[in-house]
């Protein structure tokens, strides 16, 4: 049951798919194949001149027209924020003397939602939406406070199939995190993604590219747990940052993370949780006066 993507250094373990809880990607229902050349929305969080951006726009090129809708600046950790009070400045950006794209005065989620409704009133809808790549992994509960997931998930949200790509922190490989998104996005329109799905990719440091092996992984755990040191007695009243080590489970996206995995987890905009749906049916919620 391995599953070989279109580079030959590419792959699933089928014995990692297994550990995993045996995540497919293949959609609950069945949608339209779509083949390349395709139409493709990038974004990210991290800014219309980051690195990681024009990285994956030159390699996203191989798959079809790129165009690029990016907040103006960094704007890591907004999730799904929008902020929708007046207009929004959009800007023409130029990269080595060129035009790159338009730099969007918002949230990573509103330069998506801007990019994609400029194409939906030129009747041009994309066919593919793509967020990264982002400086800092987004294994596990960190995807929760991610622009870069956030801006995938408008995809979702627009029914538009979607992938986030996040690559380490401290050594961001962006060339290689570039390769791995686009051998997957060719392995995943093979399977007809679901349009409500975001696939988040994840690149540790010190890959092996000679034995580079994807996991699929339910999301899990955390490598790092944010908080605030709170004190209310200095003048004036101050909350400092904290950042401690996190933990992940077992069969977690963070575990496999941590243990030099290259990771995707798919994620669903709608965030029901179906086991207590169902008790809840059972409860007796009458309004008694």
């Amino acid at each position: 049951m391995l599953s070989y993507f279109s580079s030959p250094r590419v792959r699933i373990s089928s014995g990692l798919l297994i550990a995993a809880a045996c995540i497919s990607l293949a959609p609950p229902v069945a949608v339209a194949q779509i083949t390349p050349p395709l139409r493709i929305l990038l974004a990210n969080d991290d800014g219309i001149g980051a690195p990681g951006l024009a990285v994956l726009a030159e390699a996203l090129a191989d798959l079809g027209d790129v165009s690029v809708f990016a907040p103006s600046t960094n704007r890591s950790g907004s999730s799904l924020a929008l902020e929708m009070r007046g207009s929004t400045e959009v800007e023409r950006f130029e990269r080595d003397g060129r035009f790159f794209g338009y730099g969007v005065a918002s949230t990573p989620a509103g330069a998506m939602m801007v990019g994609l409704e400029h194409a939906l009133a030129a009747g041009k809808p994309f066919d593919l939406v793509v967020s990264g790549i982002n400086r800092g992994a987004n294994v596990g509960d960190l995807g929760h406070f991610s622009g870069t997931v956030g801006s995938a998930m408008i995809g979702a949200y627009y029914g538009v199939p979607a992938v986030a790509v996040s690559a380490d922190a401290t050594a961001p490989d962006y060339e290689l995190s570039a390769r791995v998104a686009v051998a997957f996005i060719r392995q995943m329109l093979q399977y007809r993604p679901a349009p409500g799905t975001v696939y988040s990719i994840n690149v540790p440091r010190g890959v092996d590219e000679a034995d580079l092996q994807i996991v699929v992984a339910p999301m899990g755990g955390s490598y790092v747990r944010f908080g605030f040191d709170v004190n209310l007695e200095a003048s004036p009243p101050v909350a400092v940052p904290r950042f401690r080590v996190g933990e992940a489970e077992a069969g977690s996206d963070t575990d496999a993370y941590n243990r030099g995995r290259v990771t995707v987890t798919p994620l669903r905009f709608d965030w029901t949780d179906r086991p207590a749906l169902r008790e809840m049916q059972a409860w007796d919620l009458r309004v008694r006066q």
